[in-house]
């Protein structure tokens, strides 16, 4: 008996000494499935809290751009995301052939993949109404966008534009008084040699200039405007750019002549018509912020008009604005990174092929988070 009492408490000791050792291992265990517990209530917290939406959700029949806004009202911000996917499943008009094709996109975090080109300059002058003349756009340049400008006596309109028969928009006019200036724009502009057609109020002393350029936002061309008035020899205007590597470009009427921009504008053109002169020029910026666009009148002080604006590039970064504009590119990832602060984005998406007549285009998201959501349309 003596011995079975040995025996007995023998193995109650080492059963004892077992359990002790293996706490630790228990313990931590304990802890890691807390941690999980943890990370996964987080996660589930993360999901709940955040309230993404796709709306505002376009795209247009023969055009290689989507837009849509991405917008979350959630507490949960943006900026927690380490990874957006974002994939668009449309039908491509290829040839002329409906084809399903899927691309993903990728956030640009420099900003630009695409920068403005000057594609071409037409110009004609006259004291007649209306003065029309041939001017080509490129049929290689993607993204195109034409510009009008027109100078002429003061006092009375410029009534239309038009481009091989689509009317152009007015940007704005500026009636100094003896002169004016007007500009006017169209987002893709047939290619190929086609004629501008400018009518006035009246018979009238005018130039007028048509400049083409490629890789010129589509949805949101003309990133700022200005103009101006006045009577010395130094017509000029100013003007605040929201994003980098703007395009420039101004018109100015004013009396005699000549005239002559100043450095860094390049001239596109400086006519006479009658006692009415009339100048364009660009001006390539790199960096969002304040230009003046100046020039001299040979002719001394006289009275003047100058309109001016910039043009949004196809593919830029405005985190200054909350805006997001993403190229596409295929078998790429969205990755943001840095995002912007009031949890709204606009996205142009730019398609490798033109969206097909009565064709559909899904949008679907996807975070780290797993947050999932999709949108759709047909044109």
């Amino acid at each position: 008996m003596g011995l079975s009492i040995v025996i007995s408490g023998a193995i109650i000791f080492v059963a004892l000494i077992y359990v002790l050792m293996t706490i630790p291992n228990v313990l931590d265990s304990i802890l890691l499935v807390d941690e999980a517990s943890s990370e996964i209530s987080v996660l589930e917290d993360s999901i709940s809290q955040t309230e993404t939406s796709l709306n505002s959700l376009s795209a247009l029949i023969g055009k290689s751009t989507v837009n849509f806004t991405l917008n979350n009202d959630g507490s949960e911000k943006l900026w927690k995301f380490e990874k957006f996917n974002l994939i668009i499943t449309y039908d491509a008009d290829i040839g002329g052939i409906k084809t399903k094709v899927t691309e993903q996109l990728t956030y640009n975090p420099d900003g630009i993949s695409c920068v403005i080109g000057f594609d071409d300059v037409s110009t004609s002058s006259s004291d007649t109404s209306p003065i029309s003349f041939l001017h080509s756009v490129t049929t290689s340049g993607a993204d195109r966008i034409l510009i009008v400008g027109v100078s002429a006596e003061g006092g009375e309109t410029v009534d239309s534009v038009d481009y091989g028969g689509q009317p152009l928009i007015e940007i704005r006019t500026d009636d100094g008084g003896d002169a004016l200036s007007s500009l006017w724009y169209l987002v893709d502009p047939p290619t190929g040699s086609n004629s501008v057609d400018v009518t006035f109020s009246a018979d009238v002393e005018a130039i007028v200039g048509a400049m083409s350029f490629t890789c010129v936002h589509q949805t949101n061309p003309i990133d700022v405007d200005a103009g101006d008035t006045g009577s010395d020899d130094t017509p000029t205007v100013g003007l605040t750019t929201n994003v980098d590597n703007a395009w420039i470009v101004d018109v100015v009427g004013t009396v005699d002549g000549p005239l002559n921009p100043t450095v860094p504008q390049t001239e596109r053109w400086d006519i006479l018509e009658g006692s009415t002169a009339g100048g364009g020029s660009t001006r390539v910026t790199t960096t969002s912020g304040p230009y003046t666009m100046i020039w001299d009148n040979v002719a001394g002080g006289e009275e003047w008009g100058i309109s001016a604006a910039a043009l949004t590039p196809i593919s830029c970064n405005t985190q200054e604005d909350d805006k997001w504009f993403i190229t596409s590119y295929n078998n790429d990832i969205l990755d943001p990174k840095l995002v912007n602060q009031d949890e709204s984005i606009d996205i142009c998406a730019k398609l490798i092929y033109p969206v097909f007549p009565g064709g559909s285009v899904i949008i679907s998201l996807s975070t780290d988070l797993g947050v999932t959501i999709t949108d759709s349309v047909k044109t």
